[in-house]
């Protein structure tokens, strides 16, 4: 089906004000082709789940204080580097919702849009269009990476990789996002990932 939506933006005194709009779900092979489940915790605790154990395993494995906290450091200027990209996509391209029955945010002045974003960001406020991209999958993703660089045996990463595979397939079926949101934060997350340590490694060996 395509995507409907009849709505003006009109600036009047420094207000965007949006007329009434109507969402029709996009086509999705992916989601036509899993099961759909109602109990969006589902997603929730597993998304949750895999950053906690990521973050606390790492710290447990890093040597010494001073590591763990360049290990918390660096996990963190990524997700800084990820969400900040993802207000940006949220904010300027609103997406068709992926489920029935969820009234999408909407913001009549500039003012709401400040409001509303950083609360859809993180999570307090479900705004249902906020879909470019995951925020579920880019967690998902990191905490899988980094298993990969930072474990010292394979069966981290072996259990780190179901995890991950599982949370996505939980994101799809519980229809918090389309395919093309969890392809596009896979590849973000991914890219920011490398050219973030690549720089790091690049200023090391610079000895800056």
């Amino acid at each position: 089906m395509r995507w409907l939506r009849n709505s003006e933006h009109k600036h009047r005194g420094g207000h965007w004000r949006l007329k009434p709009a109507t969402y029709t779900i996009l086509d999705d092979v992916m989601l036509e082709q899993l099961p759909f489940i109602s109990q969006r915790w589902v997603s929730d605790v597993l998304v949750n789940s895999a950053a906690i154990i990521a973050v606390t395993g790492s710290v447990f494995l890093a040597p010494g204080w001073q590591a763990r906290m360049v290990l918390l450091r660096r996990i963190g200027w990524i997700m800084g580097i990820l969400y900040f990209l993802r207000s940006i996509t949220i904010s300027v391209t609103t997406m068709p919702p992926s489920i029935d029955n969820c009234r999408p945010q909407e913001a009549h002045s500039a003012s709401e849009w400040a409001r509303i974003v950083p609360m859809m960001i993180s999570g307090q406020l479900s705004g249902c269009t906020d879909k470019l991209f995951s925020g579920h999958t880019s967690i998902l993703v990191i905490s899988f990476l980094v298993w990969t660089r930072y474990a010292r045996h394979w069966a981290f990463i072996a259990y780190s990789a179901v995890h991950t595979v599982l949370g996505i397939g939980s994101v799809l079926a519980v229809r918090l996002h389309y395919t093309v949101d969890v392809v596009l934060a896979v590849v973000l997350t991914w890219l920011v990932h490398c050219v973030y340590y690549m720089l790091l490694e690049s200023a090391q060996q610079q000895g800056c």
